[in-house]
């Protein structure tokens, strides 16, 4: 993906990280962060969410999809891909402080000729930043 992404000759930087080891070594200054189809290869998001709140210098808001579930926390599918419910996204906002700005269900990508929903999130991280 990142060869495909050089040949656009449209991104200043591009890096090979795994995304918590990124946001735990990485100078962190962004108002906006965008997670389209990413979360969806991870399970558990909140130590992701911790690293990005605590480290990030700046308040700012982080819009993302996740594949949509009414049942439990987040679901590994046979597909790889794991589901996330909107209330295990409500925990993570109260536990760690962000603000669920919106939430809205949308049609993703069809499967074996079955229509798979995801959720879109914005959060806001503009309330009281937590500790380190």
């Amino acid at each position: 993906m990142l060869s495909k992404a050089e040949e656009k000759y449209i991104y200043d930087e591009l890096y090979h990280f795994e995304i918590e080891k990124y946001l735990a070594t990485s100078a962190l200054d962004f108002d906006l962060v965008c997670a389209a189809d990413v979360f969806v290869y991870m399970g558990d998001l909140h130590k992701t969410m911790h690293i990005l709140k605590s480290r990030n210098n700046v308040d700012f808001s982080i819009a993302f999809t996740t594949e949509h579930s009414d049942i439990g926390e987040y679901v590994l599918q046979s597909s790889g891909r794991y589901t996330h419910s909107r209330n295990y996204i409500e925990n993570i906002c109260s536990k760690l402080g962000y603000k669920l700005e919106t939430h809205s269900i949308h049609p993703l990508r069809k499967e074996a000729n079955t229509q798979i929903y995801g959720g879109l999130y914005i959060l806001s991280s503009k309330q009281k930043k937590i500790r380190k």
